[in-house]
């Protein structure tokens, strides 16, 4: 499974070269080893800035579910360090 997520995550960074594809950031909960702010998601944030720039990333609050990672406007609010500032 972990070699499927490695080939699916390679498949989205590729998609950057088109310019009209963009990404949703949501539910990190779901996805993050770690409790809030998920600190070991910082590498993969950054990645998807690198590749697509901030312009193409945004950010979804997963509404209501975010209230099971932490609370509504979590997020919104408070972006983890030491993630890009170009995030916040």
């Amino acid at each position: 499974a972990a070699a499927d997520d490695e080939a699916s995550w390679a498949a989205l960074l590729a998609l950057a070269r088109h310019p009209k594809v963009c990404v949703k950031l949501s539910a990190m909960f779901r996805v993050s080893a770690a409790p809030w702010p998920h600190p070991d998601l910082g590498p993969r944030v950054r990645a998807l800035l690198q590749a697509y720039g901030s312009g193409r990333l945004m950010w979804g609050s997963d509404w209501p579910w975010v209230t099971v990672g932490g609370g509504p406007w979590q997020w919104g609010r408070h972006p983890p360090e030491p993630w890009p500032t170009a995030m916040a």
